[in-house]
């Protein structure tokens, strides 16, 4: 880490990416001047400045007087200092006539520059080194007691020792020069007070210094600096520092403006490797990752430090940041990684306002790279084309991915919490949603124009589930239909209604979430059917879809069409599990990109509903077309008496024995099985099909190649190792993908027919 503080530390107005309009220059200060950087930190300081004709003076003499004034600023004392400026303690500063009167008071009554025994100050006398020192070292609280009796000696030793005065090359006599001086103070500015660890100079006169920080993005033109606190500062820096630097301080004034950064080590302008990376999996200290169309892993040491949730962390602190989707910035050089940040740029959402094509260079205002463009939409591998209009996009251009998320919920806008003034909770159709971006918080707040309780609308989810943006989407279908599972009464216990019985239906909602809605009347008859939901008075109206004939028939995922009428790429696939009229009903989404099913019969197709004028499909409302049954491996045979009473299975990480009522043939320990519950009860239970066994020749998240031969994943596929009769174990897909996995695998399916299969069960061993 000290390597890359050191070559960071020069990284000044050569940085593009964050320097921002210059609030002064001067003609004779070079930026490979050693006192670059020190001069123009310490004007942005209010410190220093330099004369009219636009040059900072860097190689004349400094006098007592100027020294002062410099002192004054340092500590933060000029509006005190001015009030000093009436009288006179030596009768060579003159009140009415010299501009030094108030610093120079100043700073003798503090006995930081002391005057002559003669009684004079001698203000435009060439400050000399040794005094120099001197004057720092008194502002450092340091005394004769801690420093030594010996001057100048012990002066210039100690602050030889504290590293004020490294590189300077003066007798104790010599007049220094101004940029030699501001190189001293900048040093003294930043270091700790006499006796008070981790307390700086620029703490005592009223700064907040943040240590060990990174410069993450800009904005702005550089005004607006992000760091890897997390935050985002108004920078009143003269001149930026580039994105990746390390600076050991960063300085904030009172109003939590940006105004300095540094490094502690001097060295050469070095530009850092830098890679911005999107993690698609972590396991144990591994995570995979894509960057501008690249994958690749990188595994963490425990002690490898991190900048997460505004602090510097080790990897084993931070761990628990790391997830699929996060975003990751590593930063080193000579080939390796010294530090990272996660969540390394703030990408802020964007609603799609169209649906999108390859064609598109642009999103949203940003520039689209094609090359090398990695799109992932709700968590699958997509393409940009993928993209629909009203989707919620994060663009992170760094390593050119962009994540899609498609979830809404439209509903009545129930209530907010804390207050409608400060939102951070919603509730619509029947759930809460956290805010997690001021559009949703501005749209459903106490502001002009912004919805109000009792108003239908529709919330536009992103990372986290998290309600991003707010609007009306009154023509959508997705929005406007369900299956009504269950109805009832309730207590309002919130919003409009609170206190009062209000009636209510539950919907199963084509975003795969059950929904509790206000309804106008009580609507049981319609339990187990589509619906289409209307509003009224801001309670819904629930309409019976009726059953359109001619629908059923094949059933062709490839082609996405039902009985030759297309489906929708974005089409819904809904599927009741159980029904009792006018009592309860369960449903569940299917993949239809993972279907088995070949043909949709007319007493398993219960509705459509057309997604637009062309009639094509955006929801398929089904029953006992596909299996809802859970896949696993016999763990286990359990005897009762001579015979068989049950079987241990081995699912998701976890083993459970279930009783059954009959015995499979042949089925033995390690084979793989379809099994469905009642309580602790199996009421089926089948051996899976093998499918192919060998080693593996390519994969992704959603597909596999054994031999030349590639088959299509389930979304919920089990890759379970078998060797250790006594110990499963389960592995993640990504372990295949990146090739950890060498042994030979056997895929299963509940399905014979290997090219119609979907794979299951992953075997190992």
């Amino acid at each position: 880490m000290r390597n890359i503080k050191k070559t960071l530390a020069l990284l000044l107005c050569l940085a593009t990416t964050l320097s921002s309009a210059t609030a002064f220059a001067y003609n004779d200060v070079a930026y490979t001047d050693k006192a670059y950087e020190a001069i123009y930190r310490l004007g942005d300081l209010g410190i220093v400045s330099g004369y009219g004709n636009g040059n900072f003076g860097v190689n004349n003499t400094i006098t007592r007087a100027e020294f002062a004034r410099i002192i004054v600023s340092a500590l933060g004392k000029n509006t005190e200092a001015k009030s000093m400026g009436f009288t006179s303690a030596f009768f060579d500063v003159a009140v009415s006539s010299s501009w030094c009167a108030p610093y120079v008071n100043y700073v003798s009554s503090q006995n930081i520059v002391l005057g002559y025994p003669d009684g004079s100050f001698q203000p435009n006398k060439t400050i000399s080194f040794a005094e120099c020192l001197t004057i720092i070292l008194r502002v450092l609280e340091y005394k004769e007691d801690t420093v030594g009796y010996y001057w100048p000696n012990n002066y210039i030793d100690a602050a030889k020792a504290l590293g004020i005065s490294d590189g300077m090359n003066y007798a104790a006599s010599d007049a220094i020069t101004r940029g030699d001086a501001a190189v001293m103070i900048d040093r003294a500015l930043f270091s700790d007070l006499n006796g008070q660890t981790d307390k700086t100079l620029l703490e005592k006169a009223g700064y907040t210094v943040v240590r060990d920080i990174v410069v993450v993005d800009s904005a702005n033109g550089g005004r607006e600096v992000r760091l890897s606190d997390s935050k985002t500062y108004t920078s009143k820096m003269t001149f930026g520092k580039e994105v990746g630097f390390f600076a050991d301080y960063a300085v904030l004034d009172k109003n939590s403006n940006l105004v300095a950064l540094k490094a502690d080590t001097d060295g050469n302008s070095e530009f850092t490797q830098q890679m911005s990376v999107y993690v698609n999996a972590v396991t144990d200290n591994t995570i995979s990752y894509v960057s501008n169309g690249k994958t690749g892993s990188y595994t963490f040491t425990s002690g490898f430090e991190v900048y997460a949730d505004g602090s510097k962390q080790t990897f084993l602190q931070a761990k628990g940041s790391i997830k699929a989707g996060t975003d990751i910035t590593f930063y080193g050089e000579g080939g390796g990684w010294s530090f990272a940040v996660i969540g390394g740029e703030d990408v802020e959402p964007v609603i799609a306002r169209k649906n999108y094509t390859t064609a598109d260079t642009n999103l949203e205002g940003m520039d689209i790279k094609a090359l090398g463009l990695t799109v992932y939409r709700d968590g699958k591998a997509a393409t940009i084309s993928d993209i629909c209009s009203n989707d919620v996009v994060y663009y992170n251009t760094r390593s050119n991915v962009m994540d899609v998320y498609s979830k809404k919920v439209t509903g009545i806008y129930y209530d907010a919490q804390p207050s409608k003034s400060f939102v951070e909770t919603v509730t619509v159709g029947g759930k809460s949603y956290e805010i997690g971006f001021d559009a949703a918080a501005q749209a459903l707040g106490a502001n002009a124009n912004s919805y109000e309780i009792g108003e239908r609308v529709t919330l536009l989810l992103g990372k986290d589930g998290k309600a991003v943006f707010a609007t009306e989407l009154s023509d959508s279908v997705y929005e406007n239909y369900g299956v009504v599972i269950g109805t009832g009464t309730q207590i309002a216990e919130a919003g409009l209604n609170e206190g009062a019985t209000e009636i209510y239906a539950d919907i199963f909602m084509p975003d795969g979430q059950e929904h509790r809605i206000i309804t106008i009347t009580d609507y049981k008859h319609m339990i187990g059917q589509l619906v289409n939901i209307t509003y009224e008075n801001s309670k819904a109206k629930l309409i019976l879809q009726q059953k359109k004939s001619g629908q059923s028939g094949s059933l062709d995922v490839q082609k996405r069409t039902l009985n030759g009428t297309t489906i929708l790429k974005d089409a819904v696939v809904i599927q009741r599990n159980s029904y009792t009229t006018e009592k309860s009903a369960s449903c569940q989404l299917l993949n239809l990109d993972t279907m088995t099913a070949k043909r949709i019969d007319d007493n398993q197709l219960l509705n459509t509903v057309a997604g637009n004028a062309f009639g094509d499909i955006a929801i398929i409302y089904i029953q006992n077309v596909e299996s809802t049954a859970s896949f696993g491996i016999v763990s286990g045979i359990i005897k009762s008496g001579s015979g068989i009473g049950g079987y241990k299975i081995y699912s998701n990480g976890t083993e459970k024995s279930y009783n059954t009522s009959f015995t499979v043939s042949g089925l033995s320990v390690r084979n793989p099985v379809l099994f469905s519950l009642n309580g602790t009860d199996s009421d089926t239970l089948k051996k899976l099909f093998e499918i192919a066994n060998g080693t593996v020749a390519a994969a992704d998240t959603s597909r596999i190649k054994v031999g030349n031969n590639v088959y299509s994943l389930s979304p919920d596929v089990q890759i379970i190792d078998i060797s250790d009769l006594s110990e499963f174990s389960t592995t993640s897909i990504d372990d295949i993908i990146s090739g950890r996995i060498k042994n030979r695998v056997t895929l299963y399916s509940d399905t014979s027919a290997s090219s119609a299969c979907v794979i299951r069960i992953i075997t190992i061993g």
